[in-house]
């Protein structure tokens, strides 16, 4: 069975595509003017303010980080000290009966 393609599907879509560029042409076209008139008016402190929240920004990031990082490096620290607790621990609450059998077998 041969399929026929239908031509005006395709190309409708095309024009809605091409009607859709077009708008958002325009209005970058607009934003773009609105931006001069503001940086010729304003160019200096929006720059100036912009700069300081970056630097805000950068420094809180860099903060929030930093104590992420000490809390999951104090967890980890915490974790093996207990986990080589524990295992001194088990290795002190072993009877002497069984460790002296554990000896015996690992020699054999």
């Amino acid at each position: 069975m041969v399929l026929k393609k239908n031509k005006k599907v395709g190309s409708s879509k095309n024009m809605d595509l091409g009607a859709s560029n077009n708008k958002r042409a325009e209005m970058l076209v607009k934003i773009d003017s609105m931006l001069e008139q503001i940086d010729s008016k304003y160019g200096p402190f929006i720059l100036e303010e912009l700069q300081k929240r970056i630097e805000f920004t950068i420094e809180e990031f860099f903060n929030d980080l930093k104590l992420v990082l000490n809390n999951v490096f104090d967890k980890s620290k915490n974790t093996s000290n207990k986990s080589s607790v524990n295992q001194d621990n088990s290795q002190m609450e072993t009877p002497v009966f069984i460790a002296e059998h554990n000896k015996k077998r690992t020699k054999k």
